[in-house]
């Protein structure tokens, strides 16, 4: 699968606004292999650090605080994964989808994720697929998961800029 990062994100003021690392580790995470079609990515040192030198992990720490400050990452450190937030590939299939949610450990990543794809139905966004292919997916939000964003209210403003079409 080919990854690309959309040049729009140069005019995004969260993205501009990063450190150097803060912005290394996006760019990082966007196109690393493991990071599947819904934005999940291992949340480990040593994965992440495997394509480049001279990181530490407290660097890798600093610069994923850094991202869940300006709401463009969520860490689950108990499961070792992150969400890239608004990373949602629209056209996987829906079995890629499904792969992506049910290899997702972190109850709170899933969470996010059902809302994610729930803003995007809303949306009018679209899939090669019909959104029925994913609905015991976007059931999951009716099964006793509270209201209210999983995500600080920075993620709202990242919808708004939209770097990912």
């Amino acid at each position: 699968m080919r990854k690309t990062i959309d040049q729009k994100t140069l005019l995004d003021r969260r993205f501009t606004s990063l450190s150097v690392l803060g912005q290394h580790l996006w760019m990082t995470l966007q196109i690393h292999p493991k990071t599947n079609a819904l934005g999940v990515c291992d949340w480990t040192f040593r994965k992440i650090s495997a394509y480049s030198r001279g990181g530490t992990p407290e660097m890798l720490e600093r610069a994923g605080r850094e991202l869940e400050g300006e709401g463009l990452l969520v860490i689950d450190a108990d499961n070792e994964e992150a969400l890239l937030t608004n990373h949602i590939d629209l056209s996987a299939d829906s079995g890629t989808v499904e792969s992506a949610y049910l290899g997702t450990a972190s109850p709170r990543l899933r969470e996010i994720l059902v809302r994610e794809l729930d803003d995007l139905r809303r949306q009018g966004k679209r899939f090669p697929f019909a959104w029925d292919e994913i609905s015991g997916i976007l059931a999951e939000s009716d099964d006793g998961i509270p209201g209210g964003p999983a995500v600080p209210d920075k993620e709202a403003d990242y919808r708004s800029a939209d770097m990912q079409d």
